[in-house]
């Protein structure tokens, strides 16, 4: 072994020539150029579709919440339309009393169920 050494004559490359080690690490680096993207591509797939399920799942919620508000607001109006129906004063005015009782217990129990949601959410944050 000589004191002076090029760049592409290392001691510990077992005897092969130049040219081959060279054709070797070519072959290597063009190896690592293919898999690199291809796991980036995997990687950046895997995300989309996580991302797309994600958003699947907040519109499909927001779908069902409207469509849950617009039943409940059909039957609200539905049993006022009921209640305006029915002949005297009397009647007339405890039907709208017990549709303003419901419509409030429905509310005091929807804001229940939200507030209970709300403190879920921030204990797992």
């Amino acid at each position: 072994m000589s004191i002076v050494q090029h760049s592409w004559e290392h001691p510990a490359a077992g005897g092969q020539s130049a040219p081959k080690r060279q054709a070797r690490l070519q072959r290597q680096w063009a190896l690592a150029a293919v898999r690199a993207p291809v796991w980036f591509v995997l990687l950046a797939t895997l995300c989309m579709f996580g991302l797309l399920f994600a958003f699947e799942r907040v519109v499909h919620d927001g779908v069902e919440q409207g469509q849950s508000r617009n039943r409940a607001i059909a039957e609200h109006a539905d049993r006022f339309w009921r209640c305006n129906t029915l002949h005297g004063i009397g009647p007339r005015a405890d039907c709208h009393a017990q549709l303003t009782a419901d419509h409030a217990a429905a509310a005091t129990t929807q804001g229940r169920a939200e507030a209970a949601t709300a403190k879920t959410l921030q204990a797992a944050r």
